[in-house]
């Protein structure tokens, strides 16, 4: 691994400053998200060759470790996350980089992104990192690009915050493998709405916070909705 990127890792394990909201879900939960998420039968076709080479030419970009692949999942979200929260310059560093795999991918990106074809070859943690990782970063790279970059350091000091940790402790407490589970993902939503709808005085602070949180569970939980401020 670069010892760079292994600096900043390191750095990251003694914060909790991220861009990608920090927050986890117990295997039956994942394995029920994938199982909303099964692709139509024309959707599903996901080259790995095709995958692990975009992978390797992705985490190239930063110093990955070459050993590490789209089934190491939370390794790539955690090398990730540090490089988004170190500096603008490495944020659109990542941006570009996940511009790159989406073209390398083409039109299988969806396909190789979908929970419940990542979930047939990767254990259930490092599934759903490795998917959330990318569907993040489409937030963050896309509607929310404008907002980091004008307010990189405070935005990424909100998961510092007492009522984020509530609203995703309550998320953690209620999110149900069974009908009830996008109910609990747009609950934290609408959570994370109203604890960042002032925050860094964005104008839409709740609305960039909800729909970094919603973003991830997009292919399951098509109904939820982010309401503007």
């Amino acid at each position: 691994m670069n010892p760079t990127l292994a600096i900043i890792l390191s750095l990251l394990s003694l914060s909790h400053a991220d861009l990608l909201f920090p927050f986890s879900m117990s295997d039956d939960v994942i394995s029920y998200q994938a199982i909303l998420e099964a692709p139509h039968s024309n959707d599903s076709f996901c080259q790995v060759i095709q995958l692990n080479y975009c992978q390797y030419q992705f985490g190239q970009t930063f110093g990955l470790d070459d050993s590490v692949s789209y089934k190491n999942g939370t390794m790539v979200y955690n090398a990730v996350n540090a490089l988004l929260n170190s500096n603008v310059t490495e944020f659109r560093n990542i941006c570009k980089a996940r511009s790159n795999l989406h073209a390398c991918l083409g039109p299988t990106y969806y396909s190789c992104l979908n929970l419940h074809n990542r979930v047939s070859d990767a254990t259930f943690q490092n599934a759903f990192d490795y998917v959330r990782t990318f569907r993040g970063l489409e937030w963050l790279c896309g509607g929310g690009y404008k907002d980091v970059i004008r307010e990189f350091d405070c935005i990424k000091t909100g998961t510092f915050s007492g009522v984020y940790q509530s609203c995703i402790n309550t998320f953690n407490q209620t999110a149900a493998p069974d009908s009830s589970f996008c109910g609990s993902v747009q609950t934290a939503g609408n959570c994370l709405h109203d604890a960042y709808a002032e925050v860094c005085g964005l104008d839409n602070g709740g609305h960039f916070a909800c729909e970094n949180f919603r973003f991830n569970f997009d292919n399951a939980c098509h109904q939820m909705r982010c309401q503007l401020n």
